[in-house]
Formats: structure tokens, C-alpha cells, sequence
């Protein structure tokens, strides 16, 4: 009985060295695989990025984006893959990001449709912009500008807005889009100034070749639209959207200072990653984008898009930018009643 009793000591003892062992090994293990993902991290990329785009490719959006992913590529020393991912206002684009692996591999860049609009106009969403996805950068201001034919008899804001009191719905503006900034843009200037506009979305620039056609009587569109039809003498600018007139058009007026005080619109260009990014990869993600906009070839051509580079573009400052359009979008939403299906 007291040999059986040894034996079975004997065995415990064993039994819990064993048991000791393997703890530690799962332990070591744990930190290897542990220090392989904090070094993974610490070597981003190291393999093809892929750079999701919500929109057709040659417009501002898809054309910001590639300036940045060609210097990228060149940076990081790695394939840097745009993808076009159009539809429903980019919810194609963001729920496929959104869904994707957070490791910094998938990037998503976009405007303030993405997380300012569409949870707004839209019933239901598939993505919920401030939780699904992780700030990166803000990397430029998008203005807008309120254009007629250059024929038009309108020559001002405050034309407009008298024309469009005297013969109410006979104004028809093109956008890219319902629900797009230039849609809201449209939206809240009818509101403001208490009078009826049709909208009639288009497919990207194809509203700017319906102004020039004359099957509508008002654009709303971005500075590279626009611009090269105003040199051709084919359109004429009334006013800027934002609050403050554009250091690439100075010359233009804000529709602020032309009839309509306190009206102030536009629109962010920034990128986004899934939530569950490390954030030492996404602090890597905006450095490589800060040092692409720093090029003073890249930064030249923002310019030239009318779009100038955001001076101190953390990830926290976009964070921030996102959560402010949120509220702003939404509330002019509310106000308009902008729904879409």
C-alpha cells in the first residue's frame, strides 16, 4: 500500500513538471508569435497595398489618389494597387473596406460623402463610418463652385437667387451625384435662400457637358471640372462654397459674401483604414502619405486641383474632421429632408 502510495507521488510530481513544461512553452510560443506580429507591424509594408477609390477612375478623388499612391510606391519600395470601386454614393467601396483585414494592406480614401453623408440619406447603411473604420489623414480641402453656361443671363449669386424666386422650379442644377457633396451644396442653398431647385445627378463629370449643352442651367462641381471650361471660355464661375475664398481662385467670390452670409460648404479628401488597425501601421500609413504631399511636384498639382494640401494632417485632426461633418452633414440633412434609397 505504501509502494502504491510512492508510485502515485512519484506520478503527480511528474505529472505537474509536465504540466509546468508545457505552460512555459505555450508562453514562449505566445511571445514569439507575439514579437513576430510587433515586428510585422514595425516592417509595414512589406508586401503590395492596396488603395480602395469609391468613385470612376479621372475623377478628383481617383486623380488625388494616384498622384499619392505613385509616391507611395516609390516611399515604401512596394506595389501600391488603386482599385475602383464605384457605387451608391462609395458604400460599395466603404463596406468592402470596412469588412477587410486590419492590417493597413486594404487603404481607403474617399471624401466627406463617406462618413459625413451617407449615414444620413441613406435607411440603412452597412458600415458605420465612426466605429467600422480608424482616421489616417485628411489630406485636402475640396471646394465647390456654383457655375452657369457662359451665356447665361445670371452673373451673380443674388441673379440666381432672383431668377429662381421669380420662376420657382425652372432652375436645374447638375451634381455628381445624389447625395453628394455638390447635392448637399445644392440643398443648402436652396434652403438658405428660400427658393426651388431641381437636382439632376450625373455620372462624374458628365453634368459639366450638360451645362455646357444647356440641358441644365447650374453646376456644382469642383475646381478641375470646371476650371478648363472656364478658360475656354465656355462656362463662368458665380461663387465659391466655402467660407472663405480659395487661395487657387481668388479672384472668385464665396456665396457667403454674395447674398447668402454664413452659407459655408465643402467637402474633405482624407483615408481611412478598418478599425482594428494597429496604430503603429496606421501612424506609418500617414507618415508615407505626409511625405507624398510634402513633394513639391505632388503638392503643386494638389494645387492645381484647387485643392491644397492640409498643413498638420494627423490622424487625430481627420478624426476629428469626420465626427464635425458627421453632426454638420447630418443635421442638413434633417433639415432638407435628404433621403435616398
Amino acid at each position: 500500500m505504501q509502494a502504491m502510495t510512492s508510485i502515485g507521488m512519484r506520478s503527480a510530481v511528474s505529472g505537474a513538471r509536465v504540466m509546468r513544461l508545457a505552460g512555459c512553452a505555450l508562453t514562449v510560443g505566445a511571445l514569439l508569435l507575439g514579437g513576430g506580429a510587433v515586428q510585422a507591424q514595425s516592417d509595414y509594408p512589406t508586401r503590395a497595398v492596396r488603395v480602395v477609390v469609391p468613385t470612376t477612375p479621372g475623377v478628383v478623388p481617383d486623380a488625388l489618389t494616384r498622384l499619392i499612391t505613385q509616391r507611395l510606391a516609390e516611399i515604401w519600395s512596394v506595389p501600391v494597387v488603386v482599385e475602383n470601386r464605384p457605387g451608391a454614393s462609395g458604400v460599395v467601396a466603404a463596406s468592402f473596406v470596412a469588412k477587410s483585414e486590419p492590417d493597413g494592406y486594404t487603404i481607403l480614401f474617399g471624401d466627406s460623402t463617406l462618413w459625413g453623408i451617407n449615414p444620413h440619406v441613406y435607411g440603412k447603411l452597412s458600415y458605420d463610418p465612426l466605429k467600422d473604420f480608424a482616421p489616417v489623414i485628411g489630406a485636402a480641402h475640396l471646394p465647390m463652385y456654383l457655375t452657369v453656361n457662359a451665356s447665361s443671363p445670371l452673373r451673380t449669386v443674388q441673379d440666381l437667387i432672383d431668377y429662381a424666386k421669380k420662376h420657382p422650379g425652372k432652375i436645374a442644377y447638375a451634381t455628381p451625384g445624389a447625395g453628394s457633396s455638390g447635392n448637399m451644396a445644392g440643398e443648402l442653398f436652396r434652403s438658405m435662400a428660400g427658393v426651388e431647385l431641381l437636382h439632376v445627378p450625373y455620372k462624374g463629370s458628365e453634368g459639366v457637358k450638360a451645362l455646357i449643352g444647356n440641358d441644365v442651367q447650374l453646376a456644382i462641381y469642383g475646381q478641375v471640372a470646371i476650371v478648363p471650361q472656364v478658360k475656354a471660355g465656355n462656362l463662368r464661375i458665380l461663387a465659391g462654397t466655402m467660407a472663405e475664398r480659395s487661395s487657387t481662385l481668388p479672384d472668385v467670390p464665396t456665396v457667403a459674401e454674395s447674398g447668402l452670409p454664413g452659407y459655408d460648404i465643402s467637402s474633405t479628401f482624407g483615408a481611412m483604414v478598418p478599425a482594428s488597425t494597429p496604430r503603429e501601421v496606421i501612424a506609418k500609413i500617414n507618415a508615407g502619405i505626409v511625405k507624398a504631399l510634402a513633394d513639391p511636384e505632388i503638392s503643386a498639382k494638389f494645387k492645381n486641383f484647387g485643392t491644397p494640401p492640409i498643413p498638420d494632417a494627423t490622424p487625430e485632426r481627420f478624426g476629428a474632421t469626420m465626427r464635425s461633418e458627421y453632426a454638420k452633414f447630418g443635421k442638413l440633412a434633417r433639415d432638407t429632408g435628404m433621403k435616398l434609397q
